[in-house]
């Protein structure tokens, strides 16, 4: 990760109609959390980090590799089609926050961001030109989620690193980011993935 600066990418405010749409969709499926909570600050307030475990999911999504300027700019659109194209030509039903999977984010540049950006759902559907569909085995993570969004991302994830490092946890290389529809708004998960 780079020190100091910009985040690596920087999450979009949340508008009312991508509220309603995801306020539609199915709530995220429950997860189990173990024993091991930390607590640490993010700008300044104090923050819980948990270890979880995600279940196994089927993922709809399509790969992006966009600077981190993009990646901000076009989010909210991503999020969009990629839903509409879930469930009007896929024909599946989401059951879950979008989600973004980055593998190795902590060795990408600004400029260069791949991730898979889409949804949990239910059901096979029908194949859709540039979006796959893939089986997610259950994910053991790092969990922090914010209720707001924060200009330094990167002081997240360095948050979570250091929990890993300072607990003795390998890290797999894996993490994502969720977006979690509430009233009034949304949550932010950042899952930092471990063995």
């Amino acid at each position: 990760m780079r020190s100091g600066g910009k985040s690596k990418y920087h999450f979009w405010p949340v508008g009312r109609g991508l509220m309603l749409l995801f306020g539609l969709l199915a709530s995220h499926p429950v997860v189990a959390f173990s024993d091991s909570v930390w607590t640490t600050e993010i700008l300044g307030k104090p923050t819980e980090i948990a270890v979880k475990k995600e279940p196994a999911m089927e993922f709809f999504y399509r790969t992006y590799t966009l600077s981190s300027e993009e990646l901000e700019k076009r989010s909210r659109a991503i999020a969009v089609k990629t839903a509409s194209d879930a469930i009007r030509r896929a024909h599946v039903r989401i059951n879950g926050p979008l989600t973004f999977i980055f593998q190795d984010l902590e060795r990408m540049s600004d400029d260069a961001i791949t991730a898979n950006i889409g949804f949990p759902i239910s059901g096979s559907g029908n194949h859709v030109d540039k979006y796959q569909q893939q089986r997610q085995p259950e994910f053991k993570c790092l969990s922090l989620e914010l209720e707001e969004q924060v200009e330094d991302e990167e002081a997240v994830w360095t948050a979570l690193y250091l929990t890993a490092i300072e607990n003795g946890l390998t890290v797999s290389g894996q993490s994502r980011t969720l977006i979690k529809m509430r009233f009034g708004g949304y949550n932010i998960e950042y899952q930092l993935g471990i063995q």
